[in-house]
């Protein structure tokens, strides 16, 4: 017999171990290495991927539904925007304090609405009024990223065409991501986004397969359109561009001439209109000329926000790419390198690996769409995770266990340093380090800390010790462990701890109170939205001082919330004006004060002129000599100021 020569760095091995016996003239070859115990877990759990996935997630997400409070700013603010929906059945053109909010579309909002339903229906809504609360919220988060997790594991078996192990692996990366997690708990439309656009991805790879397939490309730009009414044009963008780019890759690109494609284009074009339609019947023409200039073009070209280089994501991707960046220094890259490795690139423009092809196309023009762009925000990254995920769980199952040993001690060595930051953090918190309170740019108060670093020094231990034999499998069941027990601390000690500094609902009710007894509420430069939800009404929000002095003039009794900053350069203050509250928001310090006079100041209030209307601001809106609040309190507010255009511009 002739000796075989083991070659670990393929990743393969055989299901099961062969006994040779040598004899005198021949020696026994190695025999292939035993299954470990996590590569029979992880058979196990292939044998129906989508529940231990769905099962993962619940367990991620279910116990901390009701643990928080909504925060700054955007959690806040979708939340307003939503009661606007349901109790001022603004459908189609979303409202945020009152006005026309053009930053987003509205699918996301429809969803919610029908999360709020079923809840409602299965008496699981809790006691916030109508169900309307951060439950609804963060349920809405769980679900989208539920959609995710679902659209990634059809991803890979469709697109990539990976077996239900690997298309299983897809999954626990995602839920081992600790960026993926963070997002599964917080209240934005950006899962949901990236969901649409995964399965426009599957869709339309699966029409490309075919010389005609009206079905397939027409759900892909279905599910495009509908991409883009949750978030905006890069729903479009992404899998199209995709599909451009793939198909010249295959060197078929008459096939987007073809009448299924243009079948698919009407319905697209059919979705995204039938919205604009409804948005001009209900607004005006402005309405739309903020859409399309500023919340698309200037926000791709010259963002008033959130502007970065070029090469940002290069920087981010990594970190919110944790802990799986560390598969980058083991991979076998002299293969990648090699011959064999371009012919195995030249192999993907073939049938049978042309879905591998058209994952790295996804992944490299949508980093490419996004770098281009102006505005740069990490959570924009997402639509690239599903497709990188798939890649990710392919190179970690097919490592030998010798790099599967080197990744899970990476693994280790970065929770022990995770654990040292939240001592340090602790440490920090208890003897009052004036450089870590300067570095974190906000009080330190949060809780169970030492319970967080002892899960992660307890993680680092086991990743550790179970490095020489667990092998991919196991790097992948640990870490998933892992997140999910880390989890539980986090959201259900350390989250709720962090929201008088995240939250804004301590003013938010605060002033609420204050409406009720009578108080007309004014705030000035203050981010759109941030108290509206919690303080139970609209607020006139102002940009000028001298609305601010005519506001606070005209009224009895007003109640006025800004920035301590602005709060010490207000030169027309009051001196009857009396604070009553500060509290740090995120980095911000902000004031709230009080004024009660047994009169409306004697000054001559300016009489109304026109003031004209900002994008955003149409119709009744323009002038704003009233505001209609559709809320649980309402108030009259007589003076013309004006009202900041909604945008993400503090």
């Amino acid at each position: 017999m002739t000796q075989t020569e083991n070659t670990p760095d393929a990743g393969q091995h055989d299901l099961h171990s062969q006994t040779v016996t040598p004899d005198a003239s021949t020696e026994a070859a190695p025999a292939a290495p035993q299954r470990t115990v996590c590569e029979r877990i992880l058979d196990i759990l292939a044998f129906q991927p989508l529940i231990p996935l769905t099962i993962l997630l619940a367990l991620q997400t279910v116990f901390m539904l009701d643990a928080r409070a909504l925060w700054y700013s955007d959690e806040v603010r979708y939340a307003n925007v939503f009661e606007h929906v349901v109790n001022a059945g603004k459908w189609i053109v979303l409202h945020l304090n009152g006005v026309p909010y053009p930053d987003k579309p509205p699918v996301y909002f429809w969803l919610l609405e029908g999360i709020r339903q079923a809840m409602q229906a299965a008496g699981i809504a809790g006691d916030a009024p109508q169900g309307i609360g951060p439950r609804l919220f963060f349920s809405g988060a769980a679900v989208s990223a539920l959609f995710y997790i679902w659209a990634t594991y059809a991803l890979a078996r469709r697109v990539a065409a990976a077996d239900k192990r690997t298309a299983l692996g897809a999954g626990l990366v995602l839920l081992s991501v600790f960026y993926f997690i963070g997002v599964s708990h917080y209240s934005r439309m950006d899962l949901l986004f990236a969901a649409l656009i995964t399965l426009s991805h599957i869709c339309l790879f699966t029409g490309w397969k075919k010389e005609k397939s009206t079905f397939w490309v027409v759900c892909g730009f279905a599910f495009a359109a509908l991409a883009t009414l949750t978030k905006g044009p890069l729903g479009l963008a992404f899998p199209l561009v995709t599909s451009v780019l793939f198909l010249l890759w295959r060197g078929k690109p008459r096939r987007l001439a073809g009448a299924d494609v243009a079948a698919g284009a009407g319905v697209m074009l059919f979705i995204l209109l039938a919205w604009v339609m409804g948005a001009y019947l209900t607004e005006q023409p402005d309405f739309l000329y903020n859409i399309f200039h500023d919340q698309i073009y200037r926000r791709a070209t010259h963002t008033w926000h959130h502007s970065q280089p070029w090469w940002h994501y290069m920087a981010t991707l990594p970190a919110a790419w944790m802990p799986w960046t560390l598969l980058l220094p083991v991979l076998p890259f002299g293969f990648l390198l090699s011959k064999k490795g371009a012919r195995a690139v030249a192999a993907s423009r073939t049938p049978e690996k042309e879905g591998m092809a058209y994952l790295w196309i996804a992944f490299l023009s949508g980093f490419a769409i996004l770098s281009a762009v102006s505005i740069k925000i990490i959570i924009y990254l997402l639509p690239l995770f599903a497709p990188l995920a798939v890649l990710t769980a392919g190179g970690i199952l097919s490592l030998s266990r010798a790099r599967a040993k080197w990744l899970m001690r990476l693994m280790a060595l970065l929770l022990l340093a995770l654990a040292a930051a939240l001592v340090t953090l602790q440490l920090g918190q208890m003897f009052g380090w004036e450089w870590l309170t300067k570095a974190v740019r906000w009080p330190l108060a949060l809780e169970g800390l030492w319970i967080l670093a002892a899960v992660s020094a307890a993680g680092a231990a086991i990743m550790w010790v179970a490095a020489p034999a667990a092998g991919g499998a196991g790097a992948l069941l640990l870490a998933v462990l892992f997140t999910t027990v880390w989890i539980q601390p986090l959201g259900l000690i350390t989250a709720p701890s962090m929201d008088n500094v995240m939250s804004p609902r301590m003013q938010g009710e605060l002033i609420g109170s204050y409406i009720e007894k009578g108080y007309t509420p004014v705030t000035y430069k203050v981010y759109s939205g941030t108290y509206t939800f919690y303080a139970g009404a609209d607020l006139l929000e102002l940009d000028e001082w001298a609305d601010v002095d005519a506001a606070v003039s005209a009224h009895r009794k007003t109640v006025v919330a800004m920035r301590t900053k602005h709060w010490d350069t207000w030169e027309n203050k009051p001196a009857d004006m009396r604070e009553v509250s500060r509290q740090w928001i995120v980095d911000q310090e902000y004031v709230v004060a009080v004024r009660e006079t047994s009169s409306p100041d004697q000054t001559e209030v300016p009489a109304q002129t026109e003031v004209p209307a900002k994008s955003g601001q149409t119709g009744e809106h323009a002038d704003l000599p009233q505001i209609q609040p559709p809320r649980r309190f309402s108030f009259p507010l007589p003076m013309p100021p004006t009202v900041r255009q909604h945008s993400n511009q503090p």
